[in-house]
């Protein structure tokens, strides 16, 4: 009776470890499954960090150079301006009489 009682219990206690074991595994399969999905996800953040740093790197490019045109296109106005200003000193300097056609 004792025998079969200690067997029970052993037997009991064999599958509760069972099925505690077969939980562990579960969960344990779970977390694999998460780390996997978290290492990918990962990656992929890792490329698109490299993909935005690399359009941020070609904005500031493309900055630098609409700058620079900018300064060009600036000095060139101001080159305008100067000619435009000498020219139009010069043509002050001329008077047209209208009535007898001639350059004063």
């Amino acid at each position: 009776n004792f025998l079969r009682s200690f067997l029970i219990n052993l037997v009991d206690t064999s599958e509760q470890a069972k099925r505690s074991l077969e939980d562990i595994i579960e969960v344990s399969n779970r977390i694999n499954s998460l780390v996997r999905s978290i290492t990918a996800d990962t990656v992929k953040q890792r490329e698109n960090s490299r993909a935005v740093t690399q359009v941020m790197q070609s904005v500031e490019l493309t900055a630098q150079e609409a700058s620079q045109e900018s300064q060009r296109v600036a000095g060139s106005l101001q080159n305008l301006v100067s000619i435009s200003r000498d020219l139009l000193t010069s043509v002050e300097k001329f008077r047209v009489d209208k009535s007898e056609n001639r350059i004063l």
